[in-house]
């Protein structure tokens, strides 16, 4: 829903902001790394509910490309963020593969019901 060029546009200044201060400029990289990382670990875990990525259509030199059935792209959670998903197309294919800490598969469920009541076609492997 957020997904709007204003939002970004919004999202993508205040992360500039605290580049492009000058404070910031005479700060040691190793205390800036130091509050980085603690603000990551302290804050991201209760903003996001999981991480997507996708590496979009992938294409092979004719000479191997029917050597190669199909990419997948798991995207491994980590200590803060649960869940992730990593999504790759090859030869007209949608892949997209789960990675999660705990065991139920609710986000899953949901998104491929979603699809299949949408009209996709939907194959486990």
């Amino acid at each position: 829903m957020k997904i709007t060029k204003e939002y970004v546009n919004q999202h993508i200044s205040r992360n500039v902001r605290y580049e492009t201060n000058p404070i910031t400029w005479f700060v040691p990289l190793i205390f800036k790394k130091f509050f980085a990382r603690l603000a990551h670990h302290k804050f991201s875990g209760r903003r996001f509910s999981g991480k997507i990525s996708n590496l979009g259509i992938v294409t092979l030199p004719k000479e191997i490309e029917d050597k190669v059935d199909e990419f997948h792209f798991v995207l491994n959670p980590s200590s803060d963020i649960n869940t992730g998903l990593g999504i790759i197309s090859y030869k007209d294919n949608l892949y997209m593969n789960f990675g999660r800490t705990f065991m139920e598969t609710n986000i899953e469920d949901f998104i491929f019901e979603k699809l299949v009541r949408m009209g996709v076609s939907v194959k486990f492997l």
